[in-house]
This record gives C-alpha cells, structure tokens and sequence, in this order.
C-alpha cells in the first residue's frame, strides 16, 4: 500500500511539502528487505567460529556504499543515495552467501525477500508508469494481497507439514 499511495500518504502528513519524496519508498522498503536476508549464511559464520568475517565484510561493504555514494551521487542526483545503499546490501548478502556456501553446504533461504523485493519493484514501476487513477491503483493493491494470500497459503500448506515431521523426530 505504501510504495502505491504513498504519495498521497506524504502528501497528507507533510502538508503537500514532501510529497515528491514517495519514490524513495520502494528503495527503502527493498532495502529493508534485504538487510533482513542472509540469516542463515549469518549463522553459518557465526557457528563456524569466523564471526569477525561477517564484521570485516560489512567495513568492507560500507566502503563499497562510499565509492557508490561518490559515484552515482553525482550522476543520479538524490536518487543515487538508495542506489548506493541497495548496491551495497547486494554486495554484502551476496558475498556471506559466497563465504558461508565455502564453509558449509547451505541451501538459499532468502526467496522469500527475493519475491518481495521483485514485487515491490514492479509496483513501484507499475505505480510510476501505468496507474495513475486511484481506482486502478485500488484494484491493483487487491490483486497484489490476493496473489500474496494464494502464494502465502501455498508456502504454508507446502512447509508446514515438512515442520511438523521434522518437530516430531526431534521430541
């Protein structure tokens, strides 16, 4: 709802002062997203006894969101600020993937917000190019909960068995 009406949204609590800034929306919540995968490679380097990797990697990583911040600041305007934090989340989460998998056979668990950062995306750029009146943007925020509730409902009906299994071998 937020990266459909969040213009409207700002627009309300800002007094139409801020209203321009709704497109930092879908970065920031693809951001936030990101930063909450990379749980279980996390863990790995953690159980693994490499815990200062994960902190090695993350001053490596914010001098990579330093070099972005130079370069695409310049380029894009404002606009290259989430760039460079998204650049760098990716680098970050791909990298523990890469360090973790060296260490332990793990498998991807992150599809999850891989799925929610590619929908939030395409709402973002359906929301920016296509739908602009408020009832398109209504019938587009029903389909897209309908389709997380199907998909939602599949996950659940899929893993929940695989968890009650796994719970009963280990009682």
């Amino acid at each position: 709802p937020f990266v459909l009406f969040g213009d409207r949204l700002i627009s309300t609590l800002t007094n139409d002062k801020l209203t321009a800034a709704w497109v930092f929306l879908a970065p920031w919540f693809v951001l936030v997203l990101l930063q909450s995968s990379g749980k279980a490679a996390t863990g790995v380097l953690y159980a693994t006894g490499v815990a200062s990797t994960v902190a090695k990697l993350g001053l490596l990583t914010n001098g990579v969101a330093i070099a972005s911040l130079v370069v695409l600041v310049p380029v894009f305007g404002a606009a290259g600020a989430p760039m460079a934090l998204l650049f760098q989340a990716l680098v970050f989460r791909v990298a523990l993937q890469i360090i973790a998998r060296r260490r332990v056979a793990i498998p991807f668990q992150d599809w999850g917000a891989v799925l929610a950062c590619a929908l939030v995306t395409a709402l973002f750029f359906l929301r920016r190019h296509v739908a602009e009146s408020p009832e398109s943007l209504l019938l587009l925020l029903v389909a897209t909960e309908l389709l997380c509730v199907v998909v939602g409902g599949r996950i659940i009906v899929t893993v929940a068995p695989l968890l009650l299994r796994t719970r009963a071998r280990s009682a």
